[in-house]
């Protein structure tokens, strides 16, 4: 019984090995272009280069017959658009996410920004100059996250929310009075 079963998987992957296995290459090139869908160009091209320098691979095994290592190739292949498509999908959640928090940061911050009574009047006109400024990074900002482009915004974002709080700070910090 078991030399059957044995002989019979011989056979099965001697049989798998006398043709190209084309049906896995047609899996990888699927699972790379949902990688691509996904956004792996962007956020995961280290994976997603992988798979497909496993499929140009796989096509230098075929022309040369070599058909148990395209089978490997091939499955790689799938496996690295597949981990593309996962790092893709994590990578860009994650960048919106920081990008909605910090749109809305910097909508808080310009809130901060009015002119209002009780403001130090040391700081109310260069907070005045500062407010269209933002308020347009804001717009801008919001326009590009509609765009999906959220590397673009957190780039963009990051360092004006960072200065705005430090002018914010600095405003809301008593003045300091010197010993005569």
């Amino acid at each position: 019984m078991f030399r059957r079963l044995a002989a019979a998987a011989v056979l099965a992957a001697t049989a798998a090995c006398s043709a190209p296995p084309d049906k896995e290459l047609h899996q990888a090139e699927g699972a790379i272009a949902a990688a691509k869908a996904a956004g792996a160009t962007r956020y995961a091209p280290d994976e997603l280069k992988a798979a497909e320098a496993a499929v140009h691979d796989y096509r230098a095994a075929v022309d040369t017959r070599d058909y148990r290592q395209a089978l490997r190739l091939a499955m790689d292949a799938q496996v690295s658009a597949s981990a593309a498509a996962r790092r893709a999908g994590d990578e860009k959640a994650l960048a919106r996410s920081r990008a909605d928090r910090l749109i809305g940061d910097l909508a808080l911050l310009i809130d901060r920004m009015t002119v209002r009574p009780g403001l130090p009047a040391r700081v109310a006109p260069a907070l005045a100059k500062q407010r269209p400024a933002a308020v347009a990074r804001l717009q801008e900002a919001r326009s590009r996250l509609e765009k999906q482009e959220y590397r673009e915004v957190v780039a963009s974002l990051e360092p004006l929310v960072a200065q705005l709080r430090r002018d914010l700070d600095q405003a809301a910090a008593p003045p300091v009075r010197r010993a005569r």
